[in-house]
């Protein structure tokens, strides 16, 4: 979903937690988008409300559903990168260096 994308970038790239929030909450949950973006942007935006435990528990579930992927290279990235973020307990910035 295009609203997921826009939702992620603005909180990886930005920590805009208002726009992300504005993008998340245009989003509408559809059996064509993966489980796991939809957890993965969860998890990003957990952290951009300073919720670690919850970020980290998303990025379990989201671990979880990675294998149910077709795109399996952009399931590669975003698996990589929130694990960076699970091992390090990093700030969204320290994650995902620009």
């Amino acid at each position: 979903s295009a609203w997921l994308d826009a939702a992620f970038f603005y909180a990886v790239a930005f920590e805009d937690r208002e726009k992300a929030m504005f993008y998340w909450n245009k989003y509408k949950p559809s059996a064509l988008v993966p489980k796991a973006k939809a957890l993965a942007c969860e998890a990003v935006l957990a952290l951009l409300h300073q919720q670690t435990d919850k970020a980290l528990a998303l990025v379990d579930q989201a671990n979880a559903e990675w294998p149910h992927m077709l795109e399996k290279g952009i399931a590669n990235a975003l698996s990589d990168q929130l694990n960076t973020l699970k091992k390090n307990r990093l700030t969204i910035h320290e994650s995902f260096p620009s």
